[in-house]
């Protein structure tokens, strides 16, 4: 315990001794080399310990607590000489307490103030000066938008200053900006637009300035003819928006007129619509917008989709009828591609048409054209049509096979063939790319036929061969094969001669067995040598005739017979052998003549006499005199009468029967009609 109660007694004492020293001056006392004789005072400052010239000393020198006189020094070289010190020297001796009370001031350090008890009038003391550290305010400014802040001269926002002292301060909006908003001290100012802000401020306390810089850029616009451009629904040129500020840009061509560009800043816009265009501009520098419109004209393109497609470039609307706009001096190209088994037939630029007879535009080969230069509207018509197969016909020289139309039919469609064979021949074969069709043929007229192909759809060949009629057996005339006729009707046959009565009426007809069937007798026509013919077909009633009664005379020089459709069997009555079947009706009645033998020169018969009747022939054949009646008739007194069938051409009544003159005779002879007809003659007598 004793042990510790030491330790710290020294401890004390040890703190005490140095608290003693820390209060004497530096150097206290202590001689300068260049003031060695007198009391000085040296002045050092900074963190160099530099010796300071200009340092101000005032003083006091006090006795025994009586303050002396007040004087005041400069140091030179740092020190400061106290020339009066000496005269306090006897003082000193005489054991006064002499003491120095002074104050060091120097520019820029703080000021020290210190009392030194005197011991020697020679002595020294150092002073050392600490770099003063003033009292500051802060300048803050709080800054907005684009400008310049200068504190002091001083590119800066932020500055501390001696307090009290004097602060310039400069405020300078950015090109194109302007002051919008400012407080000094909380205080509101105004500064004109464009203007800079330049006041000095005193330091009293902490500056806050704000201020809000405006950036003003201007967007300017330029715009070809052809439509608008507005800025927010504004139609300008130029404007000056502020920073930040959203605009809206608009576009819209006019009618008959397309976007072509538009370009921002020389950064050309992606143009979805040609018609319009909008987007939000964000102002935040000068900007240019460039717009360009460019004419268009409408082309129309008119098509049936149910057949085909047409495509466009420039693309159009769709539909059967597109609207394409095409720009001034462009080029529209047009597509047409035909749907299968179509093909396209016509294409019609401005009302002039332009027609393909093939299939050269079809689905795997389409119609593609290019118009160019286009500096007005155009119509376009496009026409697809079913494509075409070609009818190849293939015939014999017996006959002529007619395509009806051209010869060229649309696909699926349907087309007539004509079919005439040559005077004495028929049809044989009829094929249709090697398929039998001879069926399917039916009589147009007499000697012509139709054969009607439907749904083609390819190529097709038609062969048709012809063959000459076949002949019907004429070895008897009167059994024609399948043909009757009332050829027992004849009054007299000779060879090919039928001759028939005035009144009588030939008729040809089929047998009961033959007409009617499919496959029978379909009519009769009988071919006269004048070139005239009767029964047949009739193209009037699409029918056949039967061949109307004989009642004059004609020669047929042949006979048509008609099989089915197509098949034709010839009696061929005039050939070498046989020159036509001669049907006679005998219309005229047969003349006689009256011969008498010569009277006497008196001109009478004195001795019996021989009259006779000779039959005179007709031109045509005939029926000829089936008998003869006579009578004499004298003084009209019929004294004589009978008949006599003719053994030859002449007829004699009464051999040598004297007939006086004056007395008639009259001669009926029967012909081919049945009414009779006199003839009267006289018998005349001579002198």
């Amino acid at each position: 315990m004793n042990e510790v109660r030491m330790k710290k007694r020294i401890l004390s004492a040890v703190l005490a001794f140095l608290m003693t020293v820390s209060l004497v001056p530096v150097s206290a006392f202590a001689s300068t080399a260049t003031h060695a004789d007198a009391f000085t005072i040296c002045v050092t400052g900074g963190d160099e310990d530099a010796k300071l010239d200009g340092a101000s000393v005032d003083y006091t020198i006090e006795v025994d607590g009586t303050e002396g006189a007040r004087n005041t020094v400069t140091t030179t070289d740092g020190e400061a000489v106290i020339q009066e010190m000496t005269d306090y020297a006897q003082d000193i001796a005489d054991g006064k307490a002499v003491t120095l009370a002074y104050t060091v001031s120097a520019e820029g350090y703080d000021t020290v103030f210190d009392r030194v008890a005197v011991t020697d009038v020679t002595g020294n003391v150092d002073v050392k000066l600490t770099v003063k550290t003033p009292d500051t305010v802060n300048v803050t400014v709080t800054k907005t938008g684009n400008g310049l802040v200068r504190i002091n001269d001083q590119e800066t926002e932020t500055s501390t200053v001696e307090k009290g002292g004097d602060v310039k301060l400069e405020l300078i909006p950015a090109k194109g900006a302007y002051i919008q908003e400012l407080t000094v001290k909380g205080e509101p100012r105004t500064v004109k637009k464009g203007e800079t802000f330049q006041e000095t401020l005193t330091a009293d306390e902490d500056i806050t300035v704000s201020v809000t810089f405006v950036q003003e850029y201007t967007v300017t616009v330029t715009a070809d003819k052809g439509g608008n451009v507005l800025l927010d629904g504004e139609a300008v040129t130029e404007k000056t928006y502020k920073e930040g500020t959203e605009v809206e840009l608009s576009v819209a061509a006019d009618d008959d007129y397309q976007i072509e560009s538009i370009a921002i800043d020389g950064t050309q816009e992606d143009i979805a619509d040609t018609a319009s265009f909008t987007k939000k501009l964000t102002v935040d520098k000068d900007t240019t917008i460039a717009v360009k419109f460019i004419r268009v004209y409408t082309v129309t393109v008119t098509y049936d989709s149910q057949h085909g497609t047409v495509e466009t470039d420039p693309a159009a609307q769709g539909g059967e009828v597109e609207a394409v706009l095409v720009k001034q001096g462009g080029t529209l190209t047009i597509k047409a591609t035909p749907n299968e088994n179509y093909r396209v037939s016509e294409v019609e630029i401005d009302g002039k048409a332009e027609s393909f007879d093939d299939n050269r535009y079809v689905k795997d080969t389409p119609f593609t054209r290019d118009i160019k230069n286009i500096t007005a509207p155009h119509t376009i018509k496009i026409t697809f049509a079913p494509t075409l197969q070609t009818i190849t016909v293939i015939s014999g020289e017996q006959g002529e096979v007619k395509v009806e139309g051209p010869e060229k039919v649309n696909y699926n469609g349907s087309v007539d063939l004509t079919i005439t064979p040559k005077d004495g021949y028929i049809i044989d074969t009829i094929t249709v790319d090697e398929a039998d069709v001879k069926a399917n043929v039916r009589r147009a007229a007499e000697k012509s036929y139709k054969l009607l192909l439907t749904e083609v759809q390819r190529d097709t060949k038609v062969t048709v061969t012809f063959t000459a009629c076949p002949q019907i057996n004429t070895s008897d005339l009167t059994a024609l094969d399948g043909i009757t006729w009332n050829s027992d009707n004849a009054i007299r046959r000779d060879g090919a001669t039928f001759v028939f009565a005035n009144n009588a009426a030939v008729q040809f007809s089929a047998a009961a067995d033959e007409t009617g069937s499919e496959t029978g007798i379909k009519g009769i026509q009988l071919i006269f040598a004048d070139g005239t013919t009767s029964g047949g077909y009739d193209a009037k009633t699409a029918s056949f005739t039967q061949p109307a009664a004989i009642q004059e005379t004609k020669t047929i020089q042949a006979i048509r017979v008609f099989y089915g459709e197509t098949e034709i069997r010839v009696a061929q009555l005039a050939d070498k052998k046989l020159e036509g079947l001669k049907i006679v009706v005998d219309k005229k009645a047969p003349k006689l003549g009256l011969a008498l033998e010569a009277a006497n020169t008196n001109g009478y018969y004195n001795k019996n006499f021989t009259a006779t009747v000779n039959g005179i022939n007709d031109p045509d054949d005939y029926s000829g005199i089936q008998s003869v009646e006579y009578w004499v008739v004298k003084d009209r007194t019929e004294t004589e009468q009978g008949d006599r069938d003719p053994a030859g051409d002449a007829l004699y009544l009464h051999e040598g029967r004297r007939y006086p003159a004056g007395a008639e005779g009259a001669l009926l002879h029967r012909g081919c009609r049945e009414e009779q007809q006199r003839q009267r003659c006289d018998l005349c007598a001579g002198h």
